[in-house]
Protein backbone atom coordinates (compact mmCIF):
# COMPACT_ATOMS: atom_id res chain seq x y z
CA UNK A 1 0.00 0.00 0.00
CA UNK A 2 1.32 3.36 -1.13
CA UNK A 3 1.77 6.52 1.46
CA UNK A 4 -1.40 7.65 0.21
CA UNK A 5 -3.81 4.70 1.11
CA UNK A 6 -1.61 4.20 4.38
CA UNK A 7 -2.59 7.74 5.34
CA UNK A 8 -6.26 7.64 4.07
CA UNK A 9 -6.62 4.33 6.05
CA UNK A 10 -4.91 5.91 9.27
CA UNK A 11 -7.41 8.81 9.00
CA UNK A 12 -10.72 6.24 8.87
CA UNK A 13 -9.25 4.84 12.24
CA UNK A 14 -8.33 7.84 13.71
CA UNK A 15 -12.11 8.71 13.12
CA UNK A 16 -13.64 5.62 14.65
CA UNK A 17 -14.07 7.14 18.00
CA UNK A 18 -16.44 9.96 16.34
CA UNK A 19 -19.03 6.62 16.52
CA UNK A 20 -21.01 7.24 12.82
CA UNK A 21 -19.99 5.12 9.79
CA UNK A 22 -16.64 6.44 8.61
CA UNK A 23 -15.54 5.61 4.67
CA UNK A 24 -12.11 6.15 2.78
CA UNK A 25 -14.70 6.91 -0.14
CA UNK A 26 -17.68 8.39 -1.46
CA UNK A 27 -20.22 5.21 -1.07
CA UNK A 28 -22.82 4.27 -3.36
CA UNK A 29 -25.08 4.12 -0.70
CA UNK A 30 -25.13 6.76 2.38
CA UNK A 31 -26.49 6.13 6.04
CA UNK A 32 -26.55 9.27 7.75
CA UNK A 33 -24.59 10.57 10.05
CA UNK A 34 -21.39 9.57 8.30
CA UNK A 35 -18.07 10.69 7.62
CA UNK A 36 -15.93 10.05 4.60
CA UNK A 37 -12.44 10.43 3.91
CA UNK A 38 -11.73 11.82 0.34
CA UNK A 39 -8.89 13.26 -1.39
CA UNK A 40 -8.23 17.31 -0.66
CA UNK A 41 -7.10 19.90 -3.64
CA UNK A 42 -4.14 20.00 -4.16
CA UNK A 43 -3.70 16.51 -2.88
CA UNK A 44 -0.25 16.68 -2.59
CA UNK A 45 2.02 19.99 -1.77
CA UNK A 46 6.04 19.91 -1.32
CA UNK A 47 6.59 20.05 1.97
CA UNK A 48 8.18 22.31 4.32
CA UNK A 49 10.92 19.58 6.01
CA UNK A 50 13.09 18.17 3.04
CA UNK A 51 12.25 14.79 1.69
CA UNK A 52 8.67 14.94 3.03
CA UNK A 53 5.46 15.92 1.03
CA UNK A 54 2.27 17.82 2.43
CA UNK A 55 -0.64 15.47 2.13
CA UNK A 56 -4.12 17.18 2.17
CA UNK A 57 -7.76 15.18 2.55
CA UNK A 58 -10.61 15.94 3.19
CA UNK A 59 -13.38 14.85 5.65
CA UNK A 60 -16.99 14.78 4.07
CA UNK A 61 -19.37 15.24 7.91
CA UNK A 62 -23.06 14.56 6.86
CA UNK A 63 -25.67 14.46 9.46
CA UNK A 64 -28.50 12.92 9.87
CA UNK A 65 -31.46 13.86 8.87
CA UNK A 66 -34.74 16.25 10.74
CA UNK A 67 -35.43 19.44 11.54
CA UNK A 68 -32.66 22.42 10.44
CA UNK A 69 -31.88 22.82 13.66
CA UNK A 70 -31.28 19.46 15.02
CA UNK A 71 -29.39 19.03 11.83
CA UNK A 72 -27.29 21.95 12.56
CA UNK A 73 -26.82 20.83 16.55
CA UNK A 74 -25.77 17.46 15.48
CA UNK A 75 -23.11 18.43 12.23
CA UNK A 76 -21.50 20.69 14.99
CA UNK A 77 -21.09 17.81 17.24
CA UNK A 78 -19.80 15.86 14.18
CA UNK A 79 -16.98 18.88 13.27
CA UNK A 80 -16.32 19.22 17.12
CA UNK A 81 -15.82 15.30 17.02
CA UNK A 82 -13.76 15.00 14.11
CA UNK A 83 -11.50 17.74 15.24
CA UNK A 84 -10.93 16.08 18.21
CA UNK A 85 -10.37 12.62 16.81
CA UNK A 86 -7.62 13.80 14.42
CA UNK A 87 -5.66 16.66 16.04
CA UNK A 88 -4.81 13.96 18.79
CA UNK A 89 -3.43 11.75 16.19
CA UNK A 90 -1.12 14.00 14.52
CA UNK A 91 -3.10 15.62 11.68
CA UNK A 92 -3.43 19.31 11.49
CA UNK A 93 -6.76 21.20 10.92
CA UNK A 94 -6.39 23.52 7.77
CA UNK A 95 -9.69 24.67 7.53
CA UNK A 96 -13.71 23.77 8.24
CA UNK A 97 -16.00 25.01 5.47
CA UNK A 98 -19.30 26.39 5.95
CA UNK A 99 -22.42 24.16 5.52
CA UNK A 100 -23.94 22.87 2.88
CA UNK A 101 -27.08 20.95 1.20
CA UNK A 102 -25.43 17.33 0.16
CA UNK A 103 -28.39 15.98 -1.97
CA UNK A 104 -28.11 11.79 -2.20
CA UNK A 105 -31.44 10.68 -4.38
CA UNK A 106 -34.25 12.56 -3.12
CA UNK A 107 -32.81 12.93 0.03
CA UNK A 108 -31.21 16.44 1.10
CA UNK A 109 -28.67 16.66 4.60
CA UNK A 110 -26.60 19.21 6.15
CA UNK A 111 -23.08 18.52 5.27
CA UNK A 112 -19.37 20.16 6.36
CA UNK A 113 -15.97 19.50 5.41
CA UNK A 114 -12.85 19.39 7.24
CA UNK A 115 -9.36 19.63 5.44
CA UNK A 116 -6.71 18.24 7.48
CA UNK A 117 -2.74 18.36 6.14
CA UNK A 118 -0.19 15.63 7.39
CA UNK A 119 3.65 15.11 6.45
CA UNK A 120 4.31 11.91 4.18
CA UNK A 121 7.53 10.48 2.69
CA UNK A 122 6.85 9.63 -1.62
CA UNK A 123 10.58 7.88 -1.39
Amino acid sequence: MGAIATSRAELVAALAPVGVTVTDHVPEQLNPPALMVVHGSPLIEVGDTFGLHLLRLEVWIVSKLGANARMTDDLDALIEATIAATVVDGWSVENVAQPFSYTVGARTFLASTVTLTTDISLT
